[in-house]
């Protein structure tokens, strides 16, 4: 569990210095990160290769500091939304800032389950923002609009924490990437470009791709368990958190609401770029960091998937991190 949270921290960092820009302070040369599928494994090898086009992540660890519990906004029910802010003691000029965004299913977690993650980033100097939202349902959109809220002020209050506000970068979990790819594709287009980069973990991101695969598999299965026609594609009954996350009565969702909570129906040429990670065993189907992807690339945007063995354990969970 260590090596592989340490290899997702090694990539991140690396290639999100590609597009986000590297540590303030190291020596890091980039390149535009490029539509691609490939390995976890494949990825280490790019970033630390040899060769004239390479990424090399920022070495680390270096001490850090913690601010705890603060204030970045306030829920539509009117209570504080609160952040852990992780950030490198010593650099010589503005940091770029990455928003992370824990998972949890739509229900449950709270920013303690990526707080090791937090610390690797930043003991490789970045500044983390390491939000809580709230937990609630029907939720959407307002999940949505904190996430927001988050880029507004961490672009507002940046340098008081050695951070960079034109050097922007999204990274969730689960859930947490599902907020972090809708911030990213609807904020893509802010004064100045300042959200570079938007990395998930297992997230849904393309959902009529998602609804449709759902329809198909009750047809050939209804709602049996296993589906040897669909085998990759879990009932409908796995996604009952989004489902209910959305607000759709008994399952049923609109084909109006599936759009506009939809990462890849916000898609335009301004969206920043994406780093997709998926486990080779996860609810998520697997095509969706495709889908998603195909709609980044018809907009002209990088993009980039990422696949890796096993499971990313239950959503939100420590192991995600």
């Amino acid at each position: 569990m260590f090596k592989m949270r340490s290899l997702r921290v090694v990539v991140v960092v690396g290639l999100l210095a590609a597009v986000c820009g590297s540590a303030t302070g190291y020596a890091a040369a980039s390149t535009t990160t490029k539509s691609s599928t490939t390995s976890a494994a494949q990825t280490t090898k790019t970033a630390t290769g040899t060769g004239k086009k390479k990424v090399l992540p920022p070495p680390g660890p270096v001490p850090i500091r913690v601010h705890s519990d603060v204030v970045y906004g306030t829920s539509a029910a009117g209570h504080p939304l609160t952040a852990n802010i992780y950030s490198p003691r010593a650099v010589t000029g503005p940091a770029p800032v990455l928003i992370v965004i824990h998972g949890g299913g739509f229900t449950h977690g709270s920013n303690k389950l990526v707080a090791n993650y937090s610390s690797g980033l930043a003991s490789n100097g970045y500044v983390v923002v390491a939000i809580n939202y709230a937990l609630i349902k029907p939720g959407w959109p307002e999940q949505v609009r904190e996430v927001r809220l988050a880029v507004s002020w961490s672009i507002a209050h940046a340098r008081q924490y050695g951070g960079d506000s034109q050097k922007l970068g999204l990274v969730g979990f689960s859930a947490g990437g599902y907020f972090a790819a809708m911030a990213g594709v609807l904020d893509g287009g802010l004064p100045g470009s300042p959200v570079k980069a938007v990395a998930t973990y297992s997230a849904p991101l393309d959902l009529p791709a998602l609804n449709q695969l759902l329809h198909q598999r009750e047809k050939a299965c209804g709602h049996r368990t296993n589906c040897s026609k669909l085998p990759q594609v879990p009932p409908v009954s796995a996604f009952s958190p989004l489902l209910d996350y959305l607000g759709c009565p008994k399952g049923k969702c609109s084909n109006a609401i599936i759009r506009a909570a939809s990462p890849s129906s916000h898609v335009t040429s301004k969206a920043p770029a994406f780093l997709m990670f998926h486990a080779a065993h996860d609810q998520i189907p697997p095509s969706q960091p495709s889908d998603m992807g195909k709609a980044l690339r018809t907009a002209g945007a990088p993009e980039q998937v990422i696949r890796y063995p096993g499971s990313a354990g239950s959503p939100g969970s420590k192991q995600n991190a």
